[in-house]
């Protein structure tokens, strides 16, 4: 968290409008640079097959709950087979990717974020993609979404193939773990 200085209001401009602007400018900035933690875990059943399974875990706003999910995770059935390298977190900075132009000053709403993901089917079973933000705002997810849509790599793939989909944050998934059933 960052720490803000405080001065009279005589001393910033001498406005007291001014000191309620620049207040206001300084929470923005800290909305803006809000780090929002993934846990993941990831499975690959041996190295014949060339996919690796990913599990969200869920969204957290603090590492710590993210760790935490982490390790409920580990006692439940399915993940408890796994290593403890096959968990890990991801940090994502709320907001990132939308176009530079746009004013981007919106809180999380209702402990809700939107995740902006692209992912492809590379045969009739597997499917690759990843995450490519958190947004605080629904439309914020679809300006870094036509942003994105001008890159080659997601023009090759198909610019069907975005999605965006609301999480909860400090909601943990999986929480029944999972079974592996195999041919």
């Amino acid at each position: 968290m960052k720490s803000v200085m405080m001065y009279p209001h005589n001393f910033i401009n001498g406005a007291f409008g001014d000191r309620l602007f620049r207040i206001e400018y300084i929470e923005r900035l800290d909305n803006m640079n809000t780090t929002i933690f993934e846990a993941v875990a990831k499975y690959k059943k041996d190295d014949t097959l060339p996919y690796t399974e990913y599990f969200s875990l869920g969204h957290f706003l603090t590492k710590d709950l993210a760790e935490n999910a982490i390790m409920l995770a580990k006692q439940l059935p399915g993940f408890r087979a796994f290593c403890d390298e096959n968990f890990y977190i991801e940090d994502f900075v709320l907001n990132d990717g939308v176009p530079r132009n746009y004013s981007v000053d919106d809180p999380i709403k209702n402990n809700e974020v939107f995740i902006l993901w692209h992912g492809y089917d590379v045969d009739a079973m597997y499917t690759v993609g990843g995450t490519l933000g958190v947004f605080s705002d629904y439309e914020y997810a679809v300006l870094a979404k036509e942003k994105y849509s001008t890159w080659d790599i997601f023009i090759v793939h198909g610019l069907d193939n975005f999605g965006i989909g609301k999480v909860v944050l400090n909601e943990r998934q999986w929480v029944d773990g999972f079974v592996t059933v195999y041919d």
